[in-house]
């Protein structure tokens, strides 16, 4: 009886470590590549479709995006401005490489984490798994809350802002796009052209949200993974402490036992650590661009802010010179 229910409990934690995990990876079409259990045809032909879409979406923004900032004749300014959507989508694009590049160093933590779990014998280190995945599920749920309200909104209501980014810099009121498009190609001011590409570019921020969503889950899954293998064998090691009366033998076993598990989260940790690596210097080059260029934004944000302050002010001042000379004319 008891291990049935133990059997219930940890295939409920299975599925719950991976649930967001296989949701994510759906989205991008990569889930095929990952998932050590068979695929029906349907399944395989979707996720095949998503990639293809996917990266299509991301195709038609980014070959557009660089060209306009790399290889066209418009303003510096102008290529600033949209050096950070740019570079943020061409950020997450090589994420996504980067994940699939570590696909059979993922299978192997999925593998291990789900051997885990079937491992479990007792209530109390079922508490502490448990505990811990719940820890990682809700910081890849806020992460997403997070990246799919803000971002998504971002990219719906970007181009409808009077004063964006885009308008400040090229000082012009038409509408204007989230990503470049090389007037080479076609003029995107145009409808439907216009239309078309204002969907594509939500659709995209969706892509580009699920993959930067995917990167924290990934990290938030096998880290709180990991916390839970520390902890457990903090616990044993406090179990064995408190049973130190016990034979010599029985004490002998259990040290072994908690040494065996020592070793198998440190293989876990070096397998995480290939997962992660890639997937961190990508991140961590790209952030360093983006703050330098988000401090750019304010700062040209400001500028424009403190002229049309001063502008006003003096526009004040001359108003109320001319009401005083006014008032000793007459």
């Amino acid at each position: 009886m008891m291990q049935g229910k133990s059997s219930i409990v940890n295939n409920f934690g299975i599925q719950e470590t991976t649930k967001h995990t296989r949701w994510l990876f759906s989205m991008l079409g990569i889930w095929f590549l990952i998932s050590k259990d068979p695929l029906t045809l349907q399944q395989k032909l979707f996720s095949i479709m998503m990639l293809i879409f996917c990266q299509s979406i991301y195709l038609i923004v980014l070959i557009p995006g660089l060209h306009y900032c790399i290889l066209s004749s418009e303003d510096i300014k102008m290529k600033i401005a949209y050096a950070g959507p740019t570079g943020y989508t061409l950020s997450c694009f090589l994420k996504i490489y980067a994940i699939i590049f570590s696909r059979n160093e993922i299978k192997k933590c999925i593998e291990l984490m789900e051997y885990k779990w079937q491992e479990i014998d007792n209530e109390r280190d079922n508490k502490i798994m448990v505990r811990n995945t719940k820890q990682g599920i809700q910081t890849t749920i806020i992460c997403g809350m997070l990246m799919y309200i803000g971002a998504v909104l971002y990219e719906m209501a970007m181009p409808f802002v009077p004063e964006n980014i885009v308008a400040i810099t090229s000082n012009s009121t038409r509408r204007s796009l989230m990503h470049p498009v090389s007037r080479v190609l076609f003029d995107s001011r145009s409808s439907p052209a216009y239309e078309l590409l204002y969907c594509s570019h939500i659709i995209l921020g969706v892509f580009v949200c699920t993959a930067s969503v995917l990167a924290c889950n990934l990290g938030a899954m096998f880290v709180s993974h990991l916390c839970a293998q520390i902890q457990i064998i903090i616990s044993r090691i406090e179990n064995l402490i408190d049973t130190n009366n016990e034979k010599n033998s029985s004490l002998q076993t259990q040290i072994k036992v908690i040494i065996d598990f020592h070793n198998k989260a440190i293989n876990f940790t070096n397998h995480i650590e290939e997962v992660l690596s890639n997937i961190c210097l990508i991140e961590m080059i790209a952030s360093c661009a983006l703050i330098c260029l988000d401090e750019y934004y304010c700062i040209l944000v400001s500028i424009i802010f403190y002229k049309f302050k001063t502008s006003v002010f003096s526009h004040i001042i001359h108003s109320i010179k001319l009401n005083r000379l006014g008032e000793i004319m007459n």
